[in-house]
């Protein structure tokens, strides 16, 4: 799966600077592609730029995973109860 984002900035001194905030919907290493160019007066893009690539490693926040695990234990008292159920069965 392969997301495209780009952002236009003004060189101020002949530099420039921006920022991304990257959303993982999926942990684990991804690797991510920056490449800058210029556009020209007349729209034309030239790719004069580096090209990097870096590899990030997505964790799961420690809010979200604090809720994961709320739910996974308020879950165990019911799979207990739906086991003890099953076995009383046979």
């Amino acid at each position: 799966m392969t997301n495209e984002m780009e952002q236009r900035v003004e060189p101020h001194n002949d530099y420039f600077s921006t920022q991304f905030l990257l959303n993982f919907a999926i942990l684990g290493t991804h690797n991510i592609t920056v490449e800058s160019s210029v556009k020209d007066a007349n729209g034309i893009v030239w790719k004069t730029g580096p090209r990097t690539t870096i590899f990030v490693k997505s964790l799961e926040d420690p809010y979200s995973q604090q809720i994961r695990l709320q739910q996974q234990q308020a879950q165990q008292p019911l799979q207990q109860q739906q086991q003890r159920n099953a076995y009383t069965r046979f």
